[in-house]
């Protein structure tokens, strides 16, 4: 690789790929080690059929692996190559002794020589660099290096420094988004939702934290901050005279696979007097799916607590309609990549009117993420959505400023 980085004559360039798959510990971790192994030759059988013969591909431990590119034509190519990489990867592989398929992705950082860095040392950090950026911004994607990521605080060591000083230091706070009921128009419950703002003053978007705070696993205490000042809000809000709402919660993939998920909230419920059904716990329909019957047990502890649970992201964790009886939850939440362009998109259209007649059928609540149009809201409200969530109704406030919108009781 070194020669190669030397921009030999003839070469038109080269290029590093780094690639991770993503939340690979949760199919080794909940299928076995076997099973994942199996899956890494899947996914080194996958890059290569990319890959042309002169290129090179290595492991480079655990679940990243590096790719060289030699004598491309242009960024273009490289990034074309990464795009046919996401897709390749992210197709299903059944395993034969379980009746579903396994979905995985994978997040993928490039730097190019010489533009970028002549060495591999440099070079393969730069990849690094480019990666973490392309898993803050939601994984599935791919990300250039550029000299931003370097010198603009996406140095690794530093922002897990900046994390773990976060929560110590108070820097997080909760903002609220409403949720209004569409026959009346009242705020009839609210989400909290992470922010964080650094020492320095920097808002720091949770794309772009998140992924960090599950890689080094300050998620869970996170979480369980949240977790706690959320219920210590609500219950401030009552003890006001403000009606009382349910405050939606998300609790990540690592807290769901936690045995201490039930406790903590007994705890958070118990040190804040917070009566429980006034706390909704949303859990991504993806981490469900994860170990499918650990997540039915937790549920139906989690439900006996008197707690209300919601799938989160419905539409996207291709769960089928069996498992979906099977969980004791309350609330589907629509994900937002299926309300955009509903009034024009057909198929948008007829997946929400299914998960909608769905949900009533088995008499769970519908709320609608992400509406941001008077034409969404008002298609969704013909066709019997009972919430809407997004910017079109409310963004998301500070504790302070959503109490406004609460009606004192009478």
């Amino acid at each position: 690789m070194e020669t190669a980085l030397r921009n030999r004559p003839g070469d038109r360039y080269v290029a590093v790929l780094y690639v991770d798959v993503d939340q690979f510990k949760y199919i080794n971790d909940s299928l076995g080690h076997h099973v994942g192994d199996q899956f890494l030759r899947i996914v080194a059988s996958r890059l290569c059929s990319c890959l042309r013969n002169t290129d090179s591909v290595a492991r480079q431990g655990g679940d990243e692996f590096i790719i060289l590119l030699e004598n491309r034509a242009s960024r273009e190519e490289a990034a074309q190559i990464a795009q046919d990489i996401l897709s390749t990867i992210a197709q299903p592989w059944r395993i034969s002794d379980y009746e579903y398929d396994i979905h995985a992705t994978c997040s993928i950082g490039i730097s190019i020589a010489p533009s970028d860095a002549n060495d591999v040392d440099t070079m393969l950090r730069h990849a690094d660099a480019a990666m973490f950026r392309a898993k803050a911004l939601g994984r599935n994607n791919y990300r250039h290096f550029t000299v931003n990521l370097s010198n603009d605080g996406y140095d690794r060591l530093e922002w897990i420094t900046r994390l773990r000083n976060a929560l110590a230091n108070g820097e997080f706070m909760l903002h609220y988004q409403p949720k209004i009921e569409v026959l009346s128009g009242r705020v009839t419950g609210a989400e909290a939702l992470l922010r964080w703002r650094t020492a320095d003053g920097q808002m720091i978007s949770p794309a772009e934290f998140i992924p960090l705070a599950e890689e080094i696993g300050l998620i869970v205490p996170i979480g369980e901050w949240v977790l706690n000042e959320a219920c210590r809000t609500n219950r401030a809000w009552q003890a006001a005279g403000y009606r009382p709402i349910p405050v939606s919660v998300n609790i990540s993939a690592i807290q769901l696979e936690r045995d201490d998920l039930v406790h903590k909230v007994t705890q958070a419920l118990n040190e804040t007097g917070l009566t429980a059904r006034f706390l909704e716990l949303e859990i991504t329909e993806s981490a469900l799916m994860s170990d499918v019957n650990q997540s039915i047990a937790t549920l139906n502890r989690l439900r006996e607590l008197g707690v209300q649970i919601a799938i989160d992201d419905f539409g996207t964790g291709y769960s089928s309609l069996g498992h979906l009886k099977r969980f004791a939850v309350n609330t589907l939440k629509i994900d937002q990549s299926f309300i955009r362009n509903i009034t024009t998109d057909r198929g948008n259209a007829g997946i929400v009117q299914a998960v909608i007649s769905l949900a009533h059928t088995l008499g769970l609540t519908v709320v609608a993420e992400g509406v941001e149009t008077p034409d969404e809201y008002r298609h969704l409200s013909a066709r019997g959505c009972d919430l809407i969530q997004g910017y079109y109704t409310g963004r998301p406030v500070t504790a302070d400023q959503l109490v406004t919108q609460l009606r004192p009781v009478r």
